[in-house]
């Protein structure tokens, strides 16, 4: 059974690369930034001010960053699709997320380390 759950990650990101589409994008560009930027930086910022005045000690907070700041799940996009909403913006969603998380995530572990 273990072995059906490797390639889960891989085919969605199939999934959501055929289904992209830039047709209708400079209609949805201003919503997918804002949904990233508030899922990439303002949650995790938010994260760790809760954090901070719930005295959660550095490990925590660590934590509490990376799951925040982590990108949009795959499976939003299914669930979208599946719902008969606007998958074509919540794949981009994922696909920039995804994209841009390696460098929030970075630049914000840098950031973050000395302060704690």
């Amino acid at each position: 059974l273990e072995y059906f759950g490797y390639p889960a990650l891989p085919l969605g990101f199939l999934t959501i690369g055929a289904n992209l589409s830039i047709h209708g994008l400079d209609k949805r560009w201003k919503g997918v930034v804002a949904a990233v930027t508030g899922k990439l930086i303002l949650n995790p910022l938010v994260a760790l001010l809760v954090g901070r005045w719930l005295d959660v000690d550095t490990r925590g907070l660590i934590v509490l960053f990376l799951m925040a700041g982590s990108p949009t799940a795959i499976s939003s996009f299914a669930m979208t699709k599946a719902m008969g909403k606007d998958a074509d913006t919540a794949g981009d969603i994922v696909a920039l997320s995804t994209a841009i998380s390696f460098f929030t995530l970075t630049i914000g572990l840098t950031l973050l380390l000395p302060l704690l």
